[in-house]
């Protein structure tokens, strides 16, 4: 994005309420959300999910962060990331509507909002008389007694935002003065108007320099003759799903006896080249029924079905969340065909890419859970998304 430089053309800060518009139903968000990443995919002929980005310095667990922030310092998760490291701004700063009302800054006017996932958490108990009972505010619940509270069941609906990047903000101008305006108003007023650029150059700077040297993960040498990287040795080393490396071309995890297959490390060319299929397939050894229980591998799909291809979406998600936490960078080849052939699913499934990239979460969890314990996760705790999908209250 370029940042625009004619001042004059800006939102003003309303001072009335905005119209009332009708909510959004789950289908019409999904097909926002996969608007923009068909869109992303068409203008950079790369997949949104095959950007690697590096995490946020002390996250953990499940929800997978990029390099963009909001204006509180916030690093966007999950999905977000995605949407907005797509497209891979200098400076990676968004804000709502809201947001960027609380500064002296003015989104420029004509510029357009990019969409970000929210899943807004409410209760629900059924009342003697058959009717439903909601509670949509956190403090009200948590004002109810332990056992009211019980009676209540925690569920999530499917909603968005949308976010305004810096390159779309500008300094806002000065009131126009009357034409007989004397010289010193003249002079005032120009003044002021440096100010204002001043400023607004002075916040620019303070969130670049948050971004210096931070584009990418750090690059990892292999080590001659074979790669080894230690993290991901450990994970497949106590990993409860067999590997076995042949001298062939093919690698496949096979469902019926629980095994991945592998070419030999020294058939490939770079460390991150061999992870990167790895854990791939690592990702689909997470849905055995035994594991994650994901319908694309308890219920065997044939190759190029509609099953089979939200599978393989949900293992290349995960395999970059892998990847970004352990500093892998994966390596990508973005045939003409690929990029068309996904642009075309995506289309298609307007639901898909909420859906897999929570199911990825939980399959690149499942992979990175044995990194730091000998023992087998138990447990797989669910995302809020995928705790219930596209809920409607």
């Amino acid at each position: 994005m370029i940042q625009s430089h004619d001042m004059k053309k800006q939102f003003q800060k309303s001072t009335t309420a905005t119209t009332a518009t009708k909510k959004p139903t789950t289908a019409e968000i999904q097909k926002s959300i996969t608007d923009a990443f068909v869109e992303s995919i068409q203008k950079t002929g790369t997949l949104p999910w095959q950007r690697p980005w590096k995490r946020a310095e002390g996250q953990r667990g499940y929800e997978w962060v990029s390099r963009s922030r909001n204006l509180k310092g916030y690093h966007y998760k999950g999905i977000n990331a995605m949407i907005l490291d797509a497209f891979a701004p200098e400076i990676p700063v968004w804000g709502t509507f809201k947001q960027w009302k609380e500064t002296p800054f003015f989104i420029t006017k004509g510029e357009k909002g990019t969409i970000t996932v929210l899943w807004l958490m409410f209760w629900v108990k059924q009342e003697p008389n058959g009717k439903l009972k909601y509670i949509n505010n956190i403090s009200e619940f948590l004002a109810l007694s332990k056992e009211e509270q019980q009676k209540y069941e925690k569920r999530f609906k499917l909603s968005y935002d949308k976010v305004f990047h810096i390159g779309q903000i500008n300094a806002g101008v000065e009131p126009e003065l009357p034409e007989n305006a004397s010289e010193e108003e003249i002079k005032e007023r120009e003044k002021k108007q440096a100010e204002r650029e001043k400023k607004f150059e002075e916040f620019r700077q303070t969130w670049a320099k948050k971004f210096e040297n931070k584009e990418k993960p750090a690059e990892i040498e292999p080590e001659a003759p074979v790669f080894f990287h230690e993290k991901a040795e450990q994970i497949v080393k106590r990993w409860d799903v067999r590997v076995r490396n042949l001298e062939q071309d093919e690698a496949y995890y096979s469902p019926s006896i629980d095994m991945i297959t592998m070419p030999l490390k020294e058939q490939f060319f770079k460390e991150s080249e061999y992870y990167s299929v790895l854990f791939h397939e690592g990702c689909h050894a997470s849905g055995h029924e035994k594991r994650l229980k994901r319908d694309g591998i308890v219920n065997r799909t044939y190759f190029g079905s509609k099953d089979y291809s939200f599978e393989e979406l949900v293992a290349e998600i995960g395999t970059a969340f892998i990847c970004s936490e352990l500093n892998i960078e994966k390596d990508f080849e973005n045939s003409a065909a690929y990029v068309k052939s996904w642009v075309s699913n995506l289309q298609s499934n307007p639901d898909w890419i909420i859906r897999a990239s929570s199911q990825a979460a939980s399959a690149a969890d499942w992979v990175l859970g044995w990194l730091d314990s000998e023992n087998t996760p138990t447990e797989i705790e669910e995302t809020e998304a995928a705790e219930i999908e596209a809920a409607e209250a």
